[in-house]
């Protein structure tokens, strides 16, 4: 009798450590006024997310251990594969791209190459070699209550200036937390590196990477704000309900009937 009670909670205990669940934020844009919700797919090392909020329709698939991410285009009915090699070809191409027209405008009069400087400057910021952003990770000890849970801040400062701001509890007060947190940091490790492998690309340290600061953060953020160059808060986004359930292993693949699409192909 003592075996199968144990042999029991066992089971049980594994059936909760191992539940698939699903994550709702909800990000409220305040240029637009618009509010929008979307929802987190997490199985195991699989992660879906869905602005439709549907597990069939899904924008994005990061698989954790094949170290890639698929995005989604629903209205091509396409899909693309994104990893390391693919990011550094794309690199590649667009360092070569970028050369070409900067040789091209060095044959221009000054007049017009100055101008061309200009319209191109304005539009695609510094277009010399890549240089990493410093970005900091600053735990301000300013604590509050959101939602009934203990919250502390935390400043992203990237290149001297505050990007994002995270109001974060701890892991054990959110349900499943440890596994929404586990998702969380390898999606941004993975996009850290992704961006780590595009050194060849000039614009590299202007690509914005979600996620990729939560392996310097020690919890779940409840509320996430981000900041236009002059301090103004553009996006608010709100973790919301997190619900157990058990999803198929082909809800984390493309479509079927979708063609893939070859991003370093031009």
């Amino acid at each position: 009798m003592k075996k199968i009670l144990l042999f029991t909670s066992l089971v049980a205990i594994a059936s909760t450590a191992f539940a698939d669940v699903s994550v709702t934020f909800t990000t409220k844009d305040f240029g637009s006024g618009k509010q929008e919700n979307q929802t987190m797919y997490i199985k195991g090392d699989n992660l879906a997310i869905s602005e439709k909020n549907n597990i069939q329709q899904p924008d994005m698939i990061f698989k954790s251990t094949a170290k890639e991410a698929v995005a989604i285009d629903h209205s091509r009915r396409e899909y693309f594969v994104m990893n390391k090699e693919t990011m550094q070809k794309i690199g590649g191409q667009m360092s070569a791209a970028m050369k070409q027209m900067q040789a091209q405008m060095a044959t221009m009069p000054p007049e017009q190459r100055r101008m061309m400087e200009s319209m191109m400057s304005g539009k695609l910021g510094n277009m010399g070699a890549a240089q990493k952003a410093k970005i900091e990770v600053r735990k301000t000890g300013e604590t509050d209550k959101i939602d009934g849970k203990p919250v502390v801040k935390y400043e992203i400062v990237k290149n001297g200036r505050k990007t994002t701001e995270y109001w974060v509890t701890p892991i054990s007060n959110v349900k499943n937390g440890q596994q929404v947190y586990t998702a969380f940091s390898s999606l941004g490790s993975f996009m850290s590196d992704l961006i780590d492998s595009m050194k060849d690309f000039p614009l590299a340290s202007s690509i914005e990477t979600p996620f990729s600061e939560f392996t310097s953060i020690n919890g779940i953020p409840v509320l996430t704000r981000q900041f236009d160059q002059n301090g103004k808060v553009t996006q608010e986004t709100r973790f919301g309900e997190i619900v157990e359930a058990q999803f198929a292993m082909s809800s984390f693949e493309p479509p079927a009937g979708y063609k893939a699409n070859n991003p370093t192909q031009f």
